[in-house]
């Protein structure tokens, strides 16, 4: 039993159920009488891809203004396009190759 506070409104006494499989990392079902069940799923990928998005965020001051560009695209869009613009150069939009890559992003 877990009491969940609400703004200002009275804190309430909900169930808690948290399940543990293979591709889901946590199931947390919230059940309340007055607002019936809430459930809230969360992926490997999605606790992975916050980590490493507030990772990136933590060092942003440390950054260039490329690798600003890329993790403002990961933060704010998704990590597929931001390893897409990765492999292009910011001026040109031509394709990098290896050693172009390294140079911009490290």
């Amino acid at each position: 039993m877990y009491k969940l506070k609400m703004g200002n409104l009275n804190t309430k006494r909900v169930n808690v159920e948290v399940k543990e499989e293979e591709d889901i990392l946590k199931e947390v079902v919230i059940d309340d009488s007055e607002c019936g069940v809430v459930e809230k799923v969360t992926t490997k990928r999605e606790v992975i891809l916050n980590d490493f998005k507030s990772l990136l965020q933590q060092n942003y001051g440390n950054m260039d203004a490329n690798n600003k560009r890329i993790v403002d695209i990961v933060c704010h869009d998704t990590l597929e396009k931001g390893f897409q613009q990765m492999c292009l150069h910011p001026e040109t939009g031509e394709p990098l190759t290896y050693s172009q890559l390294r140079m911009l992003y490290g």
